[in-house]
């Protein structure tokens, strides 16, 4: 099946399905779909929008991100509505990151903004763990603004849960440098202009590198040991849990 969904004026939209898992299974397409800004969306063709029958959309940009650029889909009015607001790697922080984003390695505002997801945000994991778990809110869809990081992560932690191999959660983390490349080619040099900086480095916030990741990864590691411990621990998504979003979310035929 068709993991990027085309949908006009969407960007970095796709479904998680189709990976397989070490257990012998494989997720279930047309379940949850990740996605970056949504308020472009050009309504003039339904048709594409309907075809992905969404009963709930989940929101993790801030609230200021979500008055200034409101989420438009087909029959948004009848979906159930998640706001799990988290308050690092927004756009709006670029004028902040002059500095840090040249520096390379831990010194990157991404690198920092995804370790602050692992403890600052976890109460947003957890309330999304819950929304997956309610099987009620299928198909779901879950975005930020660039859907990369604060959706990344979601992303890391549920198909880790599921049994996905961590090379291919990475590359499927990496995949936002071939669906995001129109829309940061539509707006690199309006934002460059307004905050009177280079273009390449708002190119940064919109790139996806294995290191921005890794910022998650090594405060998880250091704390826990695995990331399975993370989320048992930390997230409260333990054996049973993991055993319902299996069943849920992984086809074993």
């Amino acid at each position: 099946m068709e993991r990027h969904i085309d949908v006009k004026g969407g960007y970095n939209i796709r479904d998680i399905g189709g990976y397989k898992t070490s257990d012998g299974g494989t997720i279930k397409w047309r379940k949850l779909y990740r996605a970056g800004l949504l308020s472009r969306i050009d309504m003039s063709e339904p048709e594409k929008m309907k075809a992905l029958q969404l009963r709930s959309m989940c929101d993790f940009r801030t609230l200021a991100e979500q008055e200034a650029s409101p989420d438009r889909w087909y029959q948004l009015e009848k979906m159930r509505r998640y706001s799990f607001p988290i308050g690092e790697g927004r756009v709006d922080k670029l004028e902040q990151m002059k500095t840090s984003d040249l520096m390379p390695g831990e010194g990157h505002h991404l690198y920092r903004a995804n370790r602050s997801y692992v403890t600052k945000e976890a109460q947003q994991y957890r309330d999304f763990f819950k929304m997956v778990l309610d099987e009620d809110n299928y198909p779901i869809l879950y975005h930020c603004t660039a859907g990369k990081d604060r959706t990344g992560f979601a992303t890391f932690l549920l198909l880790t849960a599921l049994g996905v191999d961590r090379e291919t959660i990475i590359e499927d983390y990496l995949l936002t440098n071939v669906y995001l490349k129109d829309f940061v080619e539509t707006v690199v040099g309006s934002i460059a202009e307004n905050l009177g900086i280079e273009e390449q480095l708002v190119r940064t916030i919109f790139l996806a590198k294995r290191e921005y990741l890794s910022g998650a990864l090594k405060p998880i590691e250091e704390r826990y040991g695995t990331v399975e411990l993370y989320l048992e621990k930390e997230l409260y998504v333990g054996p049973s849990e993991i055993s319902k979003l299996k069943e849920l979310l992984v086809d074993y035929d």
